[in-house]
């Protein structure tokens, strides 16, 4: 983080940490660093530490892909939250009370009600009985029930196609 005094010239179009710390020593500005303020001190300490820094991200980086593509191949569930499902140990474990909610929008979508109108009946019970409500939402809406029929999660596939290691809900 560069502070400067006001009214001073900002180091516009640095590409890399050794032209703000030629730009800094230029303008008689003192650079800090949370880590080592030795480092801040020469551009080539600057270019050094800026070099192994990217190198550690890029370790990282790969790291993380790697983890994804080896739980992809597991048939493990990649993201985040499911509607009816709760992450245990990497794997979807069906949540009972979300779960009854899927069963019952998927059969009712059956019987030939609009995604409105099960959105409706969800949002009436919500408020009489306290059912489970929508993830990241208060109520039901159409756009709600309509990705839900959409995710392939439920009938015990990953986004990608291929069998999970999960349980189907419907």
């Amino acid at each position: 983080k560069v502070l400067r005094a006001p009214g001073q010239p900002r180091p516009e179009g640095a590409d890399s940490l050794a032209e703000v710390a030629i730009w800094a020593a230029r303008n008689y500005v003192s650079l800090r660093s949370d880590r080592d303020d030795a480092l801040l001190t020469h551009p080539m300490m600057a270019s050094i530490a800026s070099a192994m820094a990217h190198g550690e991200s890029k370790l990282k980086s790969q790291r993380a892909k790697s983890g994804v593509e080896r739980r992809k191949a597991e048939g493990r569930h990649v993201g985040g939250r499911i509607y009816g499902y709760r992450s245990k140990g990497g794997l979807l474990v069906e949540h009972k009370p979300e779960a009854d909610v899927v069963r019952r929008i998927f059969r009712e979508l059956g019987e030939g009600v609009s995604q409105s109108g099960v959105a409706r009946r969800l949002n009436d019970e919500l408020e009489r009985t306290g059912s489970p409500a929508p993830l990241r939402a208060r109520h039901w809406l159409q756009g709600s029930i309509s990705a839900m029929v959409r995710h392939e999660t439920y009938l015990g596939r990953l986004p990608t196609g291929q069998d999970g290691a999960h349980k189907a809900i419907v």
